[in-house]
């Protein structure tokens, strides 16, 4: 929570005064958080977000066998996220 509070309370006001917007996401079940910034003058944005817990649940139980269920969701449970900005120029050069 603290890295999500660094960027809520001190970079993303002071980032927009300058026109930049935050986008971040935590990880599901950590403290660290994942971030970026773009310019909304310049820049439409579209946000995907990830969480790799469930997306690995739903890849076991579709194909993995309930014997090796286990050791996969070992392996591929780690709490990782993605945060993923389309950006799209608002006009051209």
């Amino acid at each position: 929570m603290r890295f999500k509070v660094i960027i809520v309370e001190f970079f993303a006001p002071k980032l927009d005064k300058h026109g930049y917007e935050a986008l971040y996401k935590r990880k599901t079940n950590e403290v660290y958080t994942i971030a970026t910034f773009f310019h909304r003058e310049i820049f439409s944005c579209k946000k995907y977000e990830v969480e790799f817990n469930k997306a690995s649940q739903s890849l076991t139980d579709a194909v993995v066998s309930s014997v090796q269920k286990k050791t996969a969701l070992n392996r591929l449970v780690k709490d990782n996220v993605a945060l993923i900005a389309v950006l799209e120029a608002k006009f051209s050069y």
